[in-house]
């Protein structure tokens, strides 16, 4: 068990602190939902457990409810609370403490931001309020470290104090007629009803903000402003806010990233792509045992070849979203999407879900915890799945560069815009089957969003760089073992055959004898050439043959199979040191025709961008969801849109 609670609102650095005292990796990013579970790490000899961020313990979404319950089981062990407070918005942070306060557990407060709070001209009075407070005040910022000996020193001493229950306390304070007149003053421009079953708490959260303000008045001096933000980021906002100039602002920024993903990220994958077509001519007969040099040179080489490759543009793609999130600028658009997302059934707080998707939809559906409404959690988990995940990177790229002139204009680069299409498909998609989604539930979204917009921030590249390494890591590792074991098995089907040796010498007679027809002709006939060509006559309306058939089969248990998959087919029964995209473009069909052209190259990506060919996300669907109802729902909904909208788009094109 945990011997301190690391407890805080949403967006207050909890995380930041929580990696600079246990030196974990946990993700920091500007906004709500992030954290979805505990973290636990050691400082100091002590467990510290990280909670996700919590606005009250009146909070009623999944996420919050993991801390609300971490905090009931604690209630009667006595261990040890670290709040951490927003120095930039303290009147907000300080009414979770309130009512921490009064579970009169040991307590101490780091004020976080410290910097932000000078450059802010906000000075506080640290000492005063802790003695106010009754327990331990740290002016900290967790970027920096700045803070760290005086907590360290709280730490190692055991220095966490019971506060005083200083709202409630004072409640006497406030009589009979003239509480009344405070709160009616509060609520005369609203439709609340004082005598419903709801005045208790709404009236014991108007007592502590009244009293916590008056707590602010004697140790907080902070310019007046009118800004419904944080101070400093009103001018850039006037801009990244604007429905309009915000809305061409974010497409800016997307069409930015893409560009650099095509343009930045070509020059190494063509160094990995070279280098692994020299690997597999020069491991050709090393080992002088025939089947062992087949299984490295066309099994494992092309298959695992088929991902390495792709490294560069997904940790490039990771990197720059890691530097959305760490400036702020994610946040904001969160804010700007609340109003469109509400026409689709949606609101602002499925924002981060639905961004998240663009890496993996695994966390991205977790991270719909924070989502209060049961509705909109559920539909965002239904529609997440269509947002272009990083598995699906592999897969748009290569199709892209084959139907995709390397062409430039100006700065814009076609293969990027291409590239920037599927992801603005993948939104679109999600956003229209949102809709679909609330017109079959018959209901609007009257879920409350509230979103505090934090100070614009430099990046703080350590954090990103760790985030980045550890992502791709993931990324490689977990593709790498399903593209290994795949591997095998294909170049073990595709390898061997039912029919014997007399069968090949007969067909072999048939027609003119070369290396490349003899392993085509064994190929067709493996085990493997088997199982491609009994799906054929339900794929050939969609423009694939058999080959395809079986990357089609092996990529349902990951996506960015199919690229390795490809890789291994095409490697079968060929000595020729060839990059992954010569041999697809070497590809021809019975008749001399390129097997993948337009027609083809966009029925697959449309297969692949509505398909939902990832046993894992259909397990968290099932995990989060509590039935495998919405699971089986889901993966059947999205095969059959992806078939549809591959057999209408080549029936048309070719």
């Amino acid at each position: 068990m945990a011997s301190i609670i690391c407890v805080g609102n949403p967006n207050v650095g909890k995380s930041s602190l929580f990696n600079l005292l246990t030196g974990a990796n946990q993700k920091v990013a500007n906004f709500a939902g992030v954290t979805v579970q505990e973290a636990a790490g050691k400082f100091l000899g002590h467990d510290i457990l990280d909670l996700p961020g919590l606005r009250s313990v009146w909070s009623g979404s999944p996420d919050e409810q993991v801390s609300i319950n971490a905090l009931k089981g604690i209630l009667r062990e006595q261990k040890s609370i670290l709040y951490v407070a927003n120095g930039l918005q303290l009147d907000d942070s300080l009414l979770l403490f309130s009512q921490l306060a009064d579970l009169k557990l040991p307590m101490a407060m780091v004020i976080n931001f410290e910097d932000e709070m000078a450059k802010a001209r906000i000075k506080i009075d640290h000492v005063a309020l802790a003695e106010r407070l009754g327990c331990p005040v740290i002016l900290m910022n967790s970027r920096s470290g700045k803070g760290l000996d005086t907590l360290s020193d709280i730490i190692a001493n055991g220095l966490f104090r019971i506060p005083s229950s200083f709202c409630r306390s004072m409640y006497d304070e406030w009589r009979g007629d003239e509480l009344i007149n405070r709160l009616d003053d509060r609520f005369r421009d609203t439709d609340v009803n004082l005598d419903n079953d709801d005045f208790d708490v709404e009236r014991d959260f108007l007592r502590r903000k009244m009293l916590i303000q008056s707590v602010l008045e004697d140790n907080l001096d902070q310019p007046a402003t009118n800004s419904p933000v944080s101070p400093g980021t009103s001018v850039a906002d006037e801009w990244a806010l604007h429905p309009l100039w915000g809305s061409l602002m974010f497409l800016g920024v997307l069409l930015v990233v893409f560009q650099m993903i095509f343009t930045v990220a070509a020059y190494p994958m063509d160094w990995i792509d070279a280098a692994f077509a020299r690997l597999g001519g020069a491991m050709n007969g090393v080992t002088g045992i025939g089947w062992l040099d087949s299984l490295i040179t066309e099994g494992i080489i092309p298959g695992i070849a088929g991902v390495v490759i792709f490294i560069p543009q997904i940790a490039l793609l990771f990197f720059l979203i890691g530097i959305l999130e760490s400036t702020g600028y994610m946040m904001r658009i969160s804010y700007l999407s609340d109003r469109l997302l509400r026409k689709f059934g949606l609101s602002g707080s499925s924002v981060v879900p639905l961004l998240s998707g663009m890496a993996c939809s695994i966390p991205a559906i977790m991270s719909a915890r924070s989502i209060k409404n049961p509705i909109e959690r559920l539909a965002v988990i239904m529609v997440t799945p269509f947002m272009t995940c990083s598995a699906r990177l592999p897969v748009y790229i290569i199709l892209i560069a084959l139907i995709v002139p390397d062409e430039r204009w100006a700065i814009f680069h076609a293969r990027g815009l291409a590239l920037l299409g599927m992801y603005l498909l993948g939104i679109i998609a999600s956003l229209l089957f949102a809709l679909l989604w609330k017109q079959l539930k018959s209901q609007k979204s009257k879920s409350l969003w509230i979103l505090d917009l934090p100070a614009y921030r430099s990046p703080h590249w350590r954090l990103i760089f760790m985030s980045v390494y550890r992502k791709t890591k993931t990324f490689v590792l977990q593709a790498g073992k399903v593209i290994f074991v795949v591997s095998i098995l294909l170049w073990l089907l595709a390898s061997h055959s039912p029919r014997g040796d007399k069968f090949f010498e007969r067909k072999l007679a048939e027609n003119t004898t070369t290396l490349e027809a003899e392993a085509s002709l064994r190929l067709e006939y493996s085990y493997a050439g088997y199982m491609g060509k009994a799906i054929e006559p339900a794929i050939r309306p969609l423009g694939y043959d058999w080959k395809i058939g079986i990357a089609l089969l092996s990529s349902f248990a990951a996506r960015e199979v199919f690229v390795g998959s490809l890789s291994t087919i095409y490697a079968i029964g060929t000595e020729e040191e060839m990059t992954v995209a010569n041999r697809l473009r070497s590809e021809m069909r019975p008749d001399g025709s390129a097997r993948y052209d337009l027609a083809t190259a966009i029925s697959l990506l449309l297969f692949y961008a509505f398909a939902l060919q990832c046993v894992s996300t259909v397990a968290t669907t099932r995990q989060e969801t509590g039935s495998w109802k919405w699971a089986i729902l889901q993966f059947v909904a999205m095969t059959g849109i992806a078939y549809l909208a591959a057999l209408l788009a080549y029936q048309l094109l070719s």
